[in-house]
């Protein structure tokens, strides 16, 4: 089996048709922390922001099951972190944006997957899953994979966030990684840890200022004698 560099990434949209603010919100940094089999605090892990862009490279959580290794034939590894975040009254979110790219190199006998599980105060966006099934070879003849899914607008309610909603909050995120090989002579390598083959997963979100609000109705009331 030849040598691999393939990325794949997946991106999941949740959108409303409108244009947006980038200046509606900032990350809290002093909120951040991490913990789980693939990374703590410190270790394993680095975070970086650009504005409404917001990205964690995640370097131990690999899967690592060459050929004629013995066992395991099986792996997985997991990774939950937090930060604040803030959105400036009036503004509510347009659009949630993700990313998971990771290497991969497996022989046609192994399987592997990447699951990212994300929350933006008390929302759940939409799972995003990486599948890499048994039946495909992936070596150096393969292209990097991009998947996209369009979602049907309204996961948030401007009237509802706008008047009860988010002012500040927790942005967290559950990834795993796992890989299995049907016997020792199989091979499977994900998420080396190098700057090639590191777990990465970027997330943006996107505000608009909430929609104007009727001013309410007086009626005046004229008695005549």
């Amino acid at each position: 089996m030849r040598a691999l560099a393939c990325s794949f990434s997946f991106i999941i949209l949740t959108q409303l048709p409108q244009g947006s603010d980038a200046k509606a919100r900032t990350w809290i940094i002093s909120d951040f922390a991490a913990n789980g089999s693939g990374c703590s605090m410190g270790q394993g892990i680095a975070l970086t922001t650009r504005n409404d862009t917001l990205e964690v490279i995640l370097s131990d959580m690999s899967i690592n099951l060459p050929a004629l290794a013995g066992l395991p034939l099986a792996s997985r590894k997991f990774c939950s972190f937090t930060l604040g975040m803030e959105s400036v009254t009036g503004h509510f979110p347009i659009k949630f944006e993700q990313r998971l790219a990771i290497g991969v190199l497996k022989s046609e006998n192994a399987s592997a997957a990447v699951v990212a599980q994300t929350s933006v105060g008390d929302i759940a966006l939409p799972p995003l899953e990486i599948q890499m099934p048994a039946g495909i070879r992936i070596d150096e003849d393969n292209k990097s994979v991009e998947f996209q899914i369009e979602l049907t607008p309204g996961i948030v309610d401007p009237d509802t966030w706008c008047t009860d909603g988010l002012r500040s909050g927790t942005f967290s995120s559950r990834i795993v990684t796992q890989g299995l090989k049907a016997s020792d002579g199989d091979a499977l390598i994900l998420g080396q840890n190098n700057a090639n083959h590191s777990l990465t997963f970027t997330a943006r979100v996107e505000w608009l200022p909430c929609p104007l609000r009727p001013a309410a109705s007086t009626t005046e009331t004229t008695l005549t004698q």
